[in-house]
């Protein structure tokens, strides 16, 4: 599969986790561990962050979890420009959609 297709697909489900599991939305529980821990514990933020918290950070551990499972890739070269595409596309599609609904 072409690698920019790849990037999209990726980057549309960590923005769509992101937009889903905000506050207000019905998959906010999934978030709530990661606002805990913002107020209680840096170490468990720092780990939680790319998982849900950050969606320019979430392209690090969606990137390989789907490449790796899904795909079923390898961990190399591709997997890590894949990862910098998905980072940059996250940051501008969430930023897109963050203006659009203000």
């Amino acid at each position: 599969m072409d690698i920019l297709l790849k990037a999209l697909i990726i980057s549309l489900f960590c923005v769509g986790l992101r937009i889903i599991s905000s506050p207000g939305m019905i998959f906010y529980f999934l978030r709530m561990p990661y606002e805990w821990a913002q107020r209680h514990s840096q170490l468990l933020k720092h780990l939680l962050k790319p998982v849900i918290g950050c969606g320019t950070c979430m392209a690090s551990v969606w990137t390989v979890a789907i490449e790796l499972g899904y795909y079923n890739g390898t961990f190399n070269a591709e997997l890590i420009i894949i990862a910098f595409i998905v980072a940059a596309l996250n940051s501008l599609i969430y930023a897109y959609f963050e203006k659009i609904t203000q």
